[in-house]
């Protein structure tokens, strides 16, 4: 095998798919030395037949966006999402950051990402904040003027803190507003939730679940892929 440092020639799972989706750089990263191999294989066996039919790299390896509906925009970096499976039971291991308490396999979906897919879903992200700062930066100049200020203490000395806490709160909620709005439209060109997409759909349906998320996908964005370990192999080596 001339994939990176794999010449472990004694390896049980030297040369065999087994190795191949484990995808290790070198040897010296693979769990087999001192685990049990055949153990391993089933393990990998069992993840491989946890997910979609052709397998998660068709969704990194493409030069085209695999967010974007309709015309494909040019691949700039990848959106990542972290998703858990709860078999082995005896990989599972508790964690309060993890919501369903436990999980056996985690695999890293990687969606090939164009720049303006990512500033979209920065931008719905960062709305609710933007609202806020802009209308709490509004607010402090408004209570910064000497006679305002004046009038708002008349009617209570604690009227300025009160107004400007408003004002924080009320550009939150437009800020959700506005991002609400944004990703109705949005959804027409392109998979603003990553779980609605048809390998993410697919996924779920083996009973898969979202890493550190709430009711939408939490996506990381990066210019280089991860290229190492479960799921993240090419489809051929």
């Amino acid at each position: 095998m001339s994939r990176r440092n794999i010449n472990n020639y004694d390896c049980e799972l030297f040369d065999t798919d087994t190795c191949d989706a484990l995808n290790m750089r070198s040897c010296k990263d693979c769990p087999v030395p001192g685990g049990d191999a055949g153990l391993i294989a089933a393990d990998v066996a069992l993840f491989e037949s946890l997910l979609p039919g052709p397998g998660l790299a068709p969704l990194f390896e493409t030069e085209h966006c695999r967010l974007c509906k309709g015309e494909k925009g040019e691949r700039s970096g990848y959106a990542i999402l972290d998703m858990g499976h709860e078999e082995p039971k005896r990989l599972q291991r508790r964690s309060r950051l993890l919501p369903k308490g436990v999980t056996g396999f985690l695999v890293p979906l990687q969606f090939a990402c164009c720049r303006a897919c990512r500033r979209r879903l920065l931008l719905l992200s960062y709305l609710p904040l933007f609202g806020a700062v802009l209308l709490t930066a509004l607010a402090v100049l408004y209570a910064s003027n000497d006679v305002i200020a004046m009038r708002l203490r008349g009617v209570a000395p604690t009227f300025p803190l009160y107004m400007v806490g408003g004002a924080m709160l009320l550009g939150y909620l437009a800020g959700l507003g506005l991002a609400w709005i944004l990703r109705r439209r949005l959804n027409a060109v392109m998979f603003v939730n990553a779980l609605e997409h048809p390998a993410a759909q697919a996924m779920t349906e083996k009973g898969w679940f979202p890493v550190l998320s709430g009711r939408r996908a939490k996506l990381v964005f990066t210019k280089k892929r991860i290229d190492k370990g479960l799921g993240t192999a090419p489809k051929a080596q």
